[in-house]
Formats: structure tokens, C-alpha cells, sequence
């Protein structure tokens, strides 16, 4: 068992990474009149948008085939501190309550790619869900639930949105692509789990390509 009492992981192959560190997340809003997410689901659909730049998209051929898992301890609650603020003043949009919905951190990917697989949003720290979430993505690609597990994590640190994502396959992912590598599961927790980690990781992985 790991420290965190999740099963261990047996292997798994690191296809992309991505992170980004946003002071205010609804710089990034794609809002509109018929539509509203939480800003920080839209700050994790655009980790996942820079990991599937990196991996190349090829997953996008076969979005029945992926899954998603988000982590975060606070989730939605820019929205929810926008609904409680407001309720009281003033009336609500229906929509505003679609979109404090904890999952979307994981819906709105599935939503923006047309991503079918399952899907499940962990509402606490990443470096506390990491672990029962790399179990959780390794069962659902050694069981073939999925193809490849995109993970994504979000925390506030300092005052600061930080986002890492990883896209996974399992340990013998052979199409994955030319950056596709087998990965221990530590490296991976490390990535999703710790500010800046993915970011220098990447940046290493481009290095060693050259």
C-alpha cells in the first residue's frame, strides 16, 4: 500500500505534460450568454489543452477512449462565494449554479473534446488524492475502460492558480507517440502533486529530445 493507503500503481506510460500559475483564473473565462463555467474549470481545460499540444492530439481520434480525473480542495468556489454573495442581493442565474458543479473540472474537457470515457473529480489536495488517483487511472487502462487517463490538479498556493496535467497510458502504450515513455509511478504523483513540477519536468523531457 502507498502512504496514502491507495494500492500501488504497476506501471504506467507518461505521454504529456502541462502546467500553468495564473493569479486570477477568470482571465481565462470563455463565458457566454448560453453557457457559464466555474473559472477554475476553465483553467484546467486550458492545462489539458496545453498537454494535448504537446502530446500531439492523437488521442483526439479516439475520444471514447479517455478518461478524466481532476483534483482540487477547493474546486468551484470562486462560484460559489459569486452565488452566496449575490443571493441575497439579487436574483441568480440558473446557470451560475450549473456551473459551481465541482465536477466540471473534469466535465468541461470531457464537454470541449467530446471525451467519453469515465470520469471523477477529487475535492481535496492533490498531494493527498494523487496517489488514490494514479490507482484509480491505472485501473481503468489496465482493465480497458479507457485508452488514456488525463489527470489534472489544481491548488492555490501564495495567492496563486497553479494547474498541472499529465496524460497517461498503460505500461505498454506503444502508440502513444515519440514522447511517450514508461514512467515510475513516484515521478508522476511528484508531477501532479508539486507547484512547478510539470512545468521543469517538460522542460527537461524537450531537452533530452533534442
Amino acid at each position: 500500500m502507498t502512504p496514502s493507503g491507495a494500492p500501488p500503481v504497476r506501471g504506467l506510460t507518461l505521454i504529456a505534460t502541462a502546467a500553468l500559475c495564473v493569479e486570477d483564473p477568470r482571465a481565462g473565462s470563455a463565458n457566454r450568454p448560453s453557457f457559464y463555467a466555474d473559472p477554475v474549470a476553465w483553467l484546467t481545460t486550458s492545462t489539458v489543452a496545453r498537454a494535448l499540444r504537446a502530446e500531439g492530439a492523437g488521442i483526439l481520434h479516439t475520444p471514447d477512449e479517455v478518461g478524466v480525473i481532476a483534483m482540487s480542495e477547493t474546486c468551484t468556489r470562486p462560484t460559489m462565494e459569486t452565488i452566496a454573495g449575490a443571493a441575497g442581493r439579487s436574483r441568480v442565474s440558473p446557470l451560475k449554479f450549473a456551473g459551481a458543479n465541482p465536477g466540471l473540472l473534469a466535465g468541461l474537457p470531457c464537454i470541449q473534446w467530446t471525451f467519453r470515457g469515465p470520469s471523477l473529480v477529487f475535492a481535496m489536495a492533490p498531494d493527498t488524492a494523487a496517489d488514490t488517483a494514479l490507482s484509480v487511472a491505472e485501473h481503468w487502462l489496465s482493465s480497458g475502460q479507457a485508452r488514456y487517463a488525463v489527470c489534472v490538479a489544481h491548488a492555490v498556493r501564495d495567492g496563486a492558480h497553479h494547474t498541472r496535467c499529465v496524460i497517461l497510458g498503460g505500461p505498454h502504450a506503444s502508440d502513444a507517440g515519440p514522447a511517450a515513455h514508461a514512467s515510475s509511478p513516484a515521478r508522476i504523483r511528484a508531477l501532479l502533486a508539486e507547484p512547478g513540477a510539470a512545468a521543469a519536468t517538460a522542460t527537461v523531457m524537450a531537452s533530452e529530445q533534442k
